[in-house]
């Protein structure tokens, strides 16, 4: 039950890769005077671009983890059988549900919803 939760935290590192790579792109390239700064040489503008690139090859590595992992839970819960258990299950480790709203959609009291759930996955 533990490593199902682990969908939610690769959606968080994706939107936050997202975030930051947005963030880089808002900023424009640094101004050159043609003046050297230091004593050492550097191109300000492929450093950045070469930033922006380790960011989206991140990225694209931590969709890939989120596609296989996604893969994984909808495996682990399609061999639920109860279905009741089953919705629960997508609703909690899928769609990221509380509690509380999951028991709103299924019109049960909270601690039922993560009584079955538990229930389930002690057996």
């Amino acid at each position: 039950m533990k490593n199902l939760n682990k969908l939610y935290f690769l959606k968080i590192e994706i939107k936050e890769l997202n975030d930051e790579i947005k963030n880089l792109s808002e900023i424009s390239s640094p101004s050159l005077t043609g003046m050297p700064h230091s004593g050492k040489v550097s191109d300000p503008v492929q450093e950045f671009h070469n930033r922006k690139q380790k960011l989206l090859d991140k990225l694209n590595k931590k969709i890939n983890k989120y596609v296989n992992e996604l893969y994984r839970i909808e495996t682990i819960i399609d061999g639920i059988e109860d279905a009741e258990v089953r919705v629960i299950a997508r609703l909690r480790y899928i769609k990221n549900y509380k509690w509380e709203d999951i028991a709103k959609e299924l019109h049960l009291d909270r601690s039922v919803c993560s009584r079955k759930l538990s229930k389930y996955f002690k057996r």
